[in-house]
């Protein structure tokens, strides 16, 4: 089953810090806009209902490409971008 960042932080001050915390300690500012720039090519698909596992795996190597990343941290952010946009 999927975990939603909504069911483990109560309020958006919480998602806010934990982006504080977590996100600005991994991530500078441009690293930031082009992560935002991967997920805008993402989302029509996600606005639509389009979320197909294709879809998802798009994504997640679109972060691992930008970034490096693992494939978990790649979908930890993935969902930390969907629950927050």
């Amino acid at each position: 089953s999927i975990i939603y960042l909504y069911d483990l932080f109560t309020s958006s001050q919480h998602l806010s810090n934990l982006y504080d915390e977590y996100f600005c300690t991994w991530f500078d500012e441009d690293d930031l806009t082009i992560f935002l720039i991967s997920y805008n090519l993402c989302k029509p698909g996600i606005l639509l209902g389009q979320t197909t596992k294709e879809h998802n795996e798009l994504y997640i190597r679109l972060i691992e490409h930008d970034f490096k990343l693992t494939k978990i941290h790649a979908y930890a952010s993935c969902l930390f971008l969907l629950e927050v946009m």
